[in-house]
């Protein structure tokens, strides 16, 4: 038997489970070449309730640096590394708590999680939230760690981190990049906790890799359209997609 043998075997046959994974790698895709962060928010419910958390969670975490890889060069040069740095620190010690949440909580009850947690960041966001003054270290590294465990436990990193970088001051390009090397560098700390719980099985391995290709198209498409003028309708595009997701996943 081949070394790739496992792999091959463990790809779902053609079907509408197979067909929607497609069809959402590339909508992820697109998301977060335009926003700079989505692909979770895309992907994990819909794929929670067409596999399971258990593999959805982790398919975001092999699919995602596809789009590190491609953004974190012009990102590197606009974000605001302190802030990074302090905020990925956070993440790494909420990461593996989050992870072994994942591995033993009730199925159904994560993906109802998932939802209220998508619909409690819109709300938030919808406000109109603002910090007051510049965040201090606590403030960053405690969201940090909820971010972390957030997306150790249901793949949803970001809510926490683009409640505090869009509740900033900064500039759409800043903050579309401080969300993107923040996602880059935490991709290291959820490997490590999905392997210490053994979740990132052959199924995992086989359906990111037939995702990827979907995923990397739409990643082309959402970076030309924030290239094109997206930036200005960046704060309401992003409101408009997590709450529909948010809405959809619930009625699931």
């Amino acid at each position: 038997m081949s070394f790739y043998q496992p792999l091959v075997d463990a790809v779902p046959p053609l079907g509408f489970a197979l067909y929607a994974a497609f069809g959402l790698a590339f909508l992820a895709g697109v998301v977060r070449g335009f926003s700079g962060f989505g692909t979770a928010m895309v992907l994990t419910a819909p794929m929670a309730v067409l596999f399971s958390p258990a593999v959805a969670v982790p398919i975001v975490g092999l699919v995602d640096p596809v789009a590190s890889l491609r953004l974190w060069r012009p990102a590197s040069k606009l974000c605001d590394w302190r802030v990074v740095m302090v905020i990925t620190a956070g993440a790494a010690i909420g990461s593996p708590l989050g992870v072994y949440a994942l591995s033993v909580i009730d199925p159904e009850l994560m993906s109802t999680l998932i939802s209220v947690i998508l619909l409690a960041s819109v709300a938030i966001l919808a406000t109109g939230f603002h910090f007051k003054g510049e965040p201090g270290v606590t403030t960053t590294a405690s969201t940090g760690f909820s971010a972390g465990f957030l997306g150790g436990m249901t793949g949803l990193a970001g809510p926490p981190v683009v409640l505090f970088f869009l509740g900033g001051k900064n500039t759409a390009h800043v903050t579309r990049a401080n969300i993107i090397m923040f996602f880059a560098l935490s991709t290291f700390v959820s490997m490590a906790a999905f392997l210490w719980r053994d979740l990132l099985t052959w199924e995992v391995v086989a359906l990111s890799v037939v995702m990827i290709p979907f995923y990397v198209v739409g990643l082309s498409v959402g970076t030309l359209g924030f290239g094109k003028g997206g930036a200005k309708y960046y704060r309401s595009a992003v409101l408009t997609l997590v709450a529909i997701i948010g809405v959809v996943s619930l009625l699931a």
